[in-house]
């Protein structure tokens, strides 16, 4: 696909060894480039030497981030309704995206949250929006893409990105097609149809505005963030489509290499093997 390759560090806090042996076991595994991801981005908040000692690490291990991913949950969903921290939360995102400024990464994944009791979806669509109105002005002046995720959740389905996606039409907002996540048959949706599903059914109705992609695999059932190959997403089909996204900028790997066990060497040969392209 003569797209970079970029692989994704654990969710969660590490520590400085633990981020230096991972830079050296992908780099000497072939990997090129990494995600400037949701555990990271905290660490660098609270630390403001932590960008520069990172740049030098990557550049020694001849690595550089190509994407980033926003941290998520709760406190940093842009749908979420707290608003006595509101502001807080939207100047926590402007420095993740003012540090992918830094690092030349050209596009941020979005998570626009979950349904919870008390929160009609409709508040939470008002949320995405009065978000983006503070949001993507300030990642156009950094010359950041963002990317709004799919989900197996109502704020996560095409159809809810696409309205916000009319809202907004821009090229500073796009979409992050999480594989994974397309692939699960938790929840109804309008784009499955006769209750059939396929993964394809999302890559289908998000094709247009795809920038950056989430690729892992899992049994349908559970959101096991594992290697392509190991589950039941069709590879071959999902790649054809993939190859006709107009905006795809990055393939991003988010594979959960703690949790289901797989190894530096083998993550990287099967990227390369799927999307025909050294990382």
């Amino acid at each position: 696909m003569n797209l970079p390759i970029t692989y994704n560090l654990p969710f969660k806090f590490i520590s400085d060894d633990t981020r230096r042996i991972f830079f050296h076991e992908l780099a000497v595994n072939g990997a090129k480039h990494v995600v400037l991801g949701t555990g990271l981005l905290p660490q660098m908040m609270a630390r403001p030497e932590l960008p520069e000692i990172v740049a030098a690490e990557l550049e020694a291990e001849g690595l550089s981030f190509a994407d980033s991913h926003a941290p998520y949950g709760l406190h940093w969903d842009i749908g979420d309704p707290f608003e006595k921290e509101w502001n807080a939360k939207i100047l926590r995102l402007k420095l993740s995206i003012e540090l992918a400024a830094f690092f030349n990464v050209r596009t941020m994944t979005l998570h626009c949250g979950k349904l919870s009791s008390g929160v009609t979806p409709e508040q939470r669509f008002i949320n995405i929006c009065r978000a983006l109105d503070e949001l993507l002005d300030f990642a156009e002046k950094c010359k950041v893409t963002l990317c709004l995720e799919n989900g197996f959740a109502y704020l996560g389905f095409p159809q809810t990105l696409l309205d916000v996606k009319e809202r907004y039409p821009v090229d500073t907002l796009g979409f992050c097609f999480d594989a994974g996540h397309a692939n699960m048959r938790t929840a109804p949706d309008p784009v499955r149809q006769n209750g059939n599903f396929c993964a394809l059914d999302f890559l289908d109705a998000m094709l247009p505005h795809i920038v950056n992609c989430h690729i892992h695999d899992n049994d349908g059932m559970h959101d096991q963030h594992d290697l392509p190959g190991r589950g039941c997403a069709d590879w071959n089909k999902i790649v054809a489509v993939l190859k006709k996204a107009p905006r795809l900028q990055v393939i991003q790997s988010e594979v959960a290499i703690g949790s289901n066990t797989v190894a530096a060497r083998e993550l990287v040969e099967t990227f390369e093997r799927i999307f025909g392209e050294k990382s």
